[in-house]
């Protein structure tokens, strides 16, 4: 008997074993992944995304801010070209920097808005534990619209954003009523949805047999997401968001779209019906900028064009 109770105390230390390193890769992975310098980053920008260093040559100020949570959080302003108290905030995705959002800059400024590019936490020189996939972004960036407010008292806000970025500003338009519109570019639904889609993408042919393996251990990195970070992934589901959400919102996504498929708008279009959407055909996640450049610009600048004729921002 007592190899039997051996046998099973093996059994039982494996198996605990083994989720505890899938669940370390998972964290690894996704809410403490490792930070690419910022000349790693643009190379990757440029191959992937057709970003163009001239992007960078544009006149910036870099601002900081303490967040309600104790670090640090940068940012960028990028003031009309004349004086205006129209702003812009512009949210990056996940694993993304604030430069990699100066593409879109312009595409504001042509309407006289300013623009601030966030540095979300555990982004570039942001402090932070993790990312968190908007539970904690989204107070920073509503910390980022009090600390625009202080400057100009008649700041009107929209809010931009691409990815986790645009699941961020989907819960800010929801949370605070200074935002006046939102745009959300390839956005997300629920997390943990995103994450057994992905995975399933990568367990083809033979790999395919571990997914039930693989899924099960996604409750206990839950629980340890929540305990040793604070992240209540279970709880990141931009459909809630949505239905709180009463400003214009445009709604834009590739129909290419291989990380967040494009179902994820549909979700969204089917609880907000007074959003607009536009979709594109061929572009990879978040890269429909620069495939489509014409026809992302227009479709946003004719957005807001109609959002200020109606609301008269």
């Amino acid at each position: 008997m007592i190899y039997l109770y051996i046998g099973l105390g093996v059994i039982a230390t494996g198996v605990i074993g083994f989720y505890a390193v899938l669940c370390y890769k998972f964290l690894k992975l996704t809410l403490i992944p490792k930070k690419e310098s910022n000349w790693d980053f643009m190379l990757d920008q440029i191959k992937r995304k057709g970003y163009k260093w001239a992007y960078l040559d544009m006149e910036y100020e870099t601002v900081k801010i303490k967040s309600q949570y104790g670090y640090d959080l940068y940012g960028y302003l990028f003031y009309a070209k004349e004086p205006s108290h129209k702003w812009v905030i512009d949210c990056h995705g996940w694993t993304s920097k604030g430069i990699g959002q100066f593409k879109y800059v312009d595409i504001f400024r042509e309407l006289q808005y300013n623009v601030l590019i966030v540095n979300h936490r555990y982004s570039t020189e942001s402090g932070g534990r993790c990312i968190s996939f908007s539970q904690f972004e989204k107070y920073d960036v509503i910390s980022w619209i009090d600390y625009i407010k202080a400057q100009d008292n008649q700041a009107t806000f929209g809010i931009f954003g691409e990815s986790m970025g645009a699941t961020t500003a989907i819960y800010v338009a929801s949370l605070d009523n200074r935002i006046k519109f939102l745009i959300s570019y390839c956005a997300y639904a629920s997390i943990t949805k995103i994450f057994s889609e992905v995975l399933e993408q990568r367990m083809q042919g033979k790999k395919k047999k571990l997914m039930p393996l693989l899924l099960s251990a996604l409750g206990p990195y839950k629980v340890i997401a929540c305990l040793f970070y604070g992240v209540k992934v279970s709880e990141i589901d931009s459909r809630e968001a949505m239905k709180k959400v009463s400003v214009p919102t445009l709604i834009m996504h590739s129909k290419a779209d291989t990380l967040i498929n494009i179902a994820n708008a549909y979700d969204l279009l089917a609880i907000n019906a007074d959003a607009e959407l536009i979709e594109f055909e061929n572009s990879p996640h978040a890269v429909s900028y620069s495939i489509y450049p014409e026809k992302f610009t227009l479709g946003i600048q004719q957005f807001i064009k109609k959002v200020e004729k109606e609301k008269q921002i």
